[in-house]
């Protein structure tokens, strides 16, 4: 910002038109700045894989062969997350065996609950070679329909900014109100 401001004060007419290069140099830098500091300040992340967003029907088989509906928020490589449709409550440490369907393509693994409340996660702790192969089909396949078809060339890389602003705003409001609540028990 101090540069943007250096750089621009005290110029007239054509010299902010010439200098308008230099300026959205400088706005780009900021903004990459800004998504170097989101991503030190970092988050909890649960998997060590790329997430791909995947809505998949499916079904999951507790120890004491409960069969729970679900449907999958996103899968990688070494895990998933999904809804209960039926809300069933699930503990972390569960070992459960989980069976999804999209088109030809069918999964069958054991599974290890590794967090949820809402929305849980899933890490993959038993596969067969066959069942893996069927997974890279599920998360990589090119012509799969949950896949978009085209890139919104609206979105850019101000559109990105504001989101992650908005993101990191609302979670600092929630920090703190989750501390205010605490702080008055």
């Amino acid at each position: 910002m101090w540069s943007l401001i250096v750089f621009n004060y005290g110029k007239w007419g054509s010299e902010i038109m010439y200098g308008a290069v230099i300026s959205f140099w400088l706005i780009t830098h900021l903004i990459n700045l800004t998504f170097s500091l989101y991503i030190s300040w970092g988050r909890p992340i649960h998997r060590q894989s790329e997430r791909f967003a995947r809505e998949v029907a499916g079904i999951i088989s507790t120890g004491d062969d409960t069969k729970i509906a679900i449907k999958t928020v996103d899968v990688s490589d070494n895990g998933l997350s999904f809804v209960s449709l039926d809300n069933h409550v699930l503990h972390i440490g569960d070992q459960i065996s989980v069976k999804l369907a999209h088109d030809d393509i069918k999964f069958m693994g054991t599974v290890k609950v590794v967090h949820g409340q809402n929305r849980y996660g899933l890490m993959i702790e038993q596969i067969t070679a066959f069942n893996q192969n069927k997974l890279y089909g599920l998360i990589y396949n090119g012509k799969n329909r949950l896949l978009p078809w085209k890139q919104d060339s609206w979105v850019t890389i101000y559109d990105s900014l504001l989101l992650n602003l908005t993101y990191h705003i609302k979670n600092v409001r929630m920090i703190i109100k989750i501390r205010r609540e605490h702080g008055k028990q």
